[in-house]
């Protein structure tokens, strides 16, 4: 568990617990200005086939702020995140291998598609939460497939939904 001192005004604050792994949540957060402290959750849990892209996210963001929030003292509030890339074939999770995250790329690329982002905020030792979602239009620019092998070579777009990141 790491703190983020970014309360550039020295002000008390509550105490504000990110229930993620992500770099680029904890950037925002220090960005906006935001003391928090850090606590990674387990794995996302599968869900039930058939289950919404909408839904989903919204259900796997609160999975981990409440996997998080049962530790954290009383009127904490946890903030668990989950995005989803939504492709022309369906809901496009992290690639996890090369081979995948070539194939995501090829199919997202040139393309519209929709990205998902569920946030759940947990008041711990409360029955308080909150759910929300985030729907973002996103076109792909048609890349290269000598740029596609050189981005998934890097081994940035594993551990992203759909194999990249904005």
């Amino acid at each position: 568990m790491r703190e983020y001192d970014a309360d550039v005004h020295g002000e008390l604050m509550a105490r504000i617990v990110l229930a993620s792994s992500s770099p680029r949540r904890r950037e925002l957060l220090t960005r906006a200005g935001i003391r928090f402290t850090v606590v990674e959750p387990p794995e996302d849990a599968a869900l039930p086939p058939g289950i919404c892209a909408d839904l989903a996210a919204q259900l796997i963001a609160r999975q981990k702020a409440v996997a998080v929030a049962a530790s954290q003292p009383a009127g904490s509030f946890v903030i668990g995140t989950n995005t989803i890339v939504v492709g022309p074939t369906g809901p496009l999770g992290k690639p996890g291998t090369p081979e995948r995250a070539q194939a995501m790329l090829h199919e997202l690329r040139g393309l519209r598609h929709t990205v998902l982002t569920g946030i759940c905020v947990i008041v711990a030792q409360t029955d308080r939460e909150a759910l929300g979602l985030g729907r973002s239009a996103v076109k792909m620019h048609d890349y290269s497939d000598e740029a596609v092998h050189t981005y998934v070579n890097s081994g940035e777009p594993l551990d992203r939904a759909g194999a990249y990141a904005i």
